[in-house]
This record gives structure tokens, sequence and C-alpha cells, in this order.
């Protein structure tokens, strides 16, 4: 069971003599879990963790701000860590040793020349089971000028500049541009479903956990049925379910409107298998989506040349014409003494 650190004194008269030793020698927050920053380049920052023997870190507790004009802070970069189904968290991933974070820089020509960093981060004792308050650093670094500063990769951005801010060496395997890594088509099949198509590089893969659509304004995307995907141990997050081939994904649509294109946000992240994750991509798609059938029918409906009176009047004249034609025809001849017959007797009565 772990404890928060400001409740370990008074509860230490609990624990055992043993455990009470140990919980002596626990360390101070800033020799457990040592903090640095330096600049790696002029759009990127690395920040260090040496987390002591017998600790380790949230990776969920991470958390980085900049507190200076015209300066912001993209996505991080994390390294691999460990799956642990914690007693304080329930299921996380951690960090252990020397943990290294890339955090890009989004700079504008208005920055004041440097920046203020402000990080938090949250660690525990494995062997007394004890849980640090959260740890929060403020770093001030100096920014060459703006005009220097190199382009941070974002998740449509150069891999190879990726891999360097990673510290990959050159010699190692090259990694394809996420939109090369994962294609990714959408059309309509009808009027009402689209299709997704995905087609994954070899030594390439998608986490299934990962997909998510959404429909723009004209439509609402119903709740979609995803392929099984392969069951998967990843360094990352876990069990996880995978995607290593080609696949595709039925989107049913309800259409709220006649508006005839509507845009689809795709959203997935994928990994390579020999280490390098990609950040989460998010890509919208504009589409043109054929008429629906209704709408198809009203369109036939409003072509046609309304009906006028003078044309409902000419069809009756014409219809009259003809039952007055149809009167003399020799099958009604034998009628007409008949006929007559019968006037003539009703007359006289």
């Amino acid at each position: 069971m772990k404890l928060m650190l400001p409740l370990l004194l008074p509860l230490s008269l609990l624990l055992t003599p043993a455990t009470a030793q140990q919980a002596d020698e626990l360390l101070e927050s800033e020799q457990a879990f040592a903090f640095s920053a330096t600049l790696a380049s002029p759009a990127a920052i690395e920040a260090v963790w040496t987390i002591a023997p017998g600790y380790y870190m949230y990776r969920d507790k991470f958390d980085f701000t900049a507190n200076s004009g015209g300066v912001a802070i993209g996505e991080p970069v994390y390294p691999h860590g460990k799956s642990k189904q914690d007693e304080f968290f329930g299921a996380v991933e951690t960090f252990e040793g020397i943990v290294r974070i890339t955090v890009p820089l989004e700079r504008t020509a208005n920055d004041v020349g440097q920046v203020v960093l402000g990080v938090a981060g949250q660690g525990c004792n494995e062997p007394v089971g004890v849980c640090y308050p959260p740890l929060n650093h403020t770093v001030t670094l100096a920014l060459p000028p703006v005009s220097a500063a190199a382009a941070i990769p974002a998740a449509t951005g150069s891999v190879s500049e990726l891999q360097k801010l990673l510290g990959i060496a050159s010699g190692e395997p090259e990694f394809l541009h996420p939109d090369e890594a994962f294609r990714l088509a959408i059309s309509p099949q009808d009027a009402t479903t689209l299709v997704a198509r995905f087609q994954v590089a070899p030594g390439y893969y998608l986490y299934r956990e990962k997909l998510d659509f959404a429909a723009g304004a004209g439509a609402i995307l119903s709740p979609l049925t995803l392929p099984p995907g392969q069951p998967k141990h990843d360094e990352y997050f876990g069990e996880v379910l995978i995607y290593p081939e080609d696949f595709n994904i039925h989107l049913p649509l309800m259409r709220v409107d006649n508006t005839g294109q509507i845009t689809i946000i795709a959203r997935y992240q994928g990994c390579a298998e020999q280490g390098l994750c990609y950040p989460p991509v998010e890509k919208p798609f504009t589409l043109s989506l054929p008429a629906l059938v209704a709408d198809a029918q009203a369109a036939a409906t409003a072509g046609s040349p309304p009906t006028t009176s003078v044309a409902l009047i000419a069809y009756l004249v014409a219809a009259f014409g003809t039952g007055l034609l149809l009167s003399f025809t020799p099958c009604v001849l034998p009628l007409i003494p008949i006929l007559a017959s019968s006037i003539v007797g009703q007359a006289g009565a």
C-alpha cells in the first residue's frame, strides 16, 4: 500500500521496525528525482530526470508550460516507459533511471529571447511504497534569435529531424514519414456510407484504440465497427490491439441537411517495429457526397412543368369529346330504339 509522503511520519509508529528503517532512509525529492534542462536546439529543450534506484516517475504526471511571450510548448516527445499496475493510480506507464524528454518550442518573431519553462512531475519509492507530492521546477533558458531557430517537426514534419531530437544516430534505420508509413484515403461508398482505407507500410503498425473519426457540419457519424486487430505487448501502452497490415473501415453517416460536401477528421497513431512511435496524427478530409434518394426525387419533381388551369380544361374537353364519339359506335346503335321507347313510355305515363 502506498502512502503520500506528508503522512509518512504520523504513520511511522504503525510500521514494522524494518519498514520504519526503510522510511528513515527515503531520499529527499530533489535527490530521488533530480531535474535539469538544457537547450537541445533553437527550437527544442531537453528535460532530463535522473531517478534514483528504487524510485520511479509517472508518465502522465509530467507537464510542461512556457511563461514567456512569443514562445509556446509543442507536443513533448517521450521515450518508451514501463507498463505498471499501480496501487495508487491503476494502470500507468512509468520511468526509471534517466529519462530524457524532448520539449518542442513554437516560436514567433515576438519572443523575448528566453523561455521560462515550468515543469511538473511526480514519482514514488518502490520498496517502501511511498508516493511523493507533485514536484515543480522553473527554469529560465536563453534562446538564440528567432531567425536562427529551426522549425520543430510536427506530426507531419521531418522524421529525420525528429530522430535528431531523440538522439537517434544517423547510422540507424531511416524511418518513413507518417504519411508514407500510414497512407489513408476516404471515399463515399454511397449517399450514407464512407470507406476509410489504410495502407500500412511493412514494419509499421497502427493502434486500434487510437483510431477515431469525427464529422463536420451537415452529418453525424454512427458508432463505428472496427476490425478486430492483432494482440501485441507494447512497451509504450502495454497489452494493445494493432493493425500491422492494410485494412478498411466503414463509416456510416447520418446526414442532417442537403449539403453536398462534408469534412471528416481522422485521428490515429502508430509506431515502427524498430522502436519509433509517432505523435498522434489529426488529418481532415473534404468529400463530395452523392444526393440522397429523397432529394433526387424532389429534384425530378421540381424539374417537371407545373399543371396549369388551361391544361386542365383541355384535358376535360378531350375527355368529353372522346365520350361523345364513343356513343356513335356500332355497339351503341342497337340501344338507341330501346332507350327512345323507354323515354316515350315515361312521357305518356
